[in-house]
């Protein structure tokens, strides 16, 4: 099983795969492709598309006190194949700290 990232830029393209306007909320990380080693009964090589996103830091001016603190531990969707590949979208939200629920 190996993993690799490419260094073709595919966040125009992946775009239009994602669902509509989650690129709003959530930014595309980094895009790996990774080769199972197997092929199905047609002859094709079964590959991974794993798109790794993160939310986005959208708070406006009046949000001061929540503070960004870090991630959580990603959630895995297997999504809607694209060719020969596989589509796993890996997505982590925000974890936030509040200076006054602080001891």
């Amino acid at each position: 099983m190996k993993k690799q990232s490419t260094p073709f830029d595919y966040s125009t393209l992946v775009s239009y795969m994602l669902p509509k306007d989650i690129l709003d909320s959530f930014e595309i990380n980094r895009i790996e492709e990774e080769d199972l080693g197997i092929t199905d009964e047609t002859g094709t090589e079964i590959r991974v598309l794993h798109i790794h996103l993160d939310e986005r830091d959208l708070r406006d001016e009046v949000w001061h006190d929540p503070k960004p603190n870090g991630f959580t531990e990603a959630r895995e969707f297997n999504d809607f194949p694209v060719r020969e590949y596989k589509v796993v979208q890996h997505v982590r939200r925000r974890r936030w700290r509040c200076s006054h629920m602080q001891r």
